[in-house]
């Protein structure tokens, strides 16, 4: 039998689910457990996704142990989806700091360490030293977004629930954040050909979940309301996880001697950084 597209269910999924955002099929009064129900078996699919590429990558020690940690990143993800399902279906409503900020927020750990495994070319000091500038520039212009939206009116209007929410949320970005600076770090230095394509793919839904981690944070702190299932704040998260699953299915099955010519090439990518750049002139926009 000729396999469906990976293209082709995630189209088919999204407008299923984009239909249901904009007409709200179903039982009167379940919008949160619908919405989180499409959340959480979206997010188990990416587990699944992730699984098959580090099998497609059995003869590459790095990048199926990358693959792996990736996998355990996305299960962390979909047990948060799942401790909201409970929560709002079960529990009477979501707390504003729950086990769900406790699961999401351990997700980082795994794919930075996934990040770190997929291998680079070698590099000069020099270039090391500009990729670190890099990354700060980057992480400083990511903490003036944060203090701007979240942590800014936290501290300004002190309470205990607030401090503690704009704290959460500042984590998330954070976490954003780094995985970003490693996802630069490969794709500055250069990896396999075979991964080239997919780590820019995952790059891109971490900018889709940087942005959605930003818009809860100022909805929550500054506007004061609440994140619940089936929110316009979900079709962001939804972006992110198309992304990532999209990336599973761009992971070739690596060449023979793309580690030795990884290792031996002596020339790296000479383009124009432009993240930093980028959020330097974001950073001066919002003062």
């Amino acid at each position: 039998a000729r396999r469906v597209p990976l293209w082709a269910v995630l189209t088919i999924s999204t407008a299923v689910y984009l239909n249901w955002m904009i007409v709200r099929w179903g039982p009167t009064g379940s919008r949160e457990v619908i919405g989180d129900l499409f959340q959480t078996v979206f997010n188990l699919a990416v587990v699944v996704l992730c699984w098959r590429a580090s099998c497609r990558c059995e003869n590459a020690a790095p990048l199926q142990s990358a693959w792996k940690l990736l996998t355990v990143g996305a299960a962390m993800a979909g047990a948060a989806n799942i401790a909201q399902l409970y929560y709002e279906g079960l529990a009477g409503g979501l707390p504003a700091v729950s086990l769900v900020d406790v699961f999401a927020l351990c997700m980082y750990a795994p794919i930075v360490a996934a990040l770190i495994r997929f291998p680079v070319a070698r590099g000069s000091g020099l270039h090391r030293l500009q990729l670190a500038l890099d990354a700060a520039v980057l992480a400083l212009g990511g903490f003036v977004v944060m203090w701007y939206v979240e942590l800014g009116p936290a501290v300004m209007r002190p309470s205990r629930q607030s401090l503690l929410q704009g704290v959460v949320s500042a984590l998330y970005t954070l976490g954003d954040l780094t995985v970003l600076a490693a996802t630069a770090r490969v794709l500055i230095r250069g990896t396999t050909p075979a991964s080239t394509r997919a780590l820019r793919l995952f790059a891109s839904a971490c900018l889709v979940f940087v942005g959605a981690h930003v818009a809860y944070g100022y909805v929550t702190i500054q506007l004061h309301m609440t994140h619940t299932g089936g929110d316009w704040l979900d079709p962001i998260w939804w972006a992110g996880l198309v992304l990532w699953a999209l990336a599973t299915g761009a992971q070739r099955q690596p060449e023979p001697g793309d580690f030795d010519r990884l290792r031996d090439s002596r020339r790296l990518r000479r383009h124009l950084s432009w993240a930093p750049h980028l959020a330097v002139g974001f950073s001066l926009g919002l003062l």
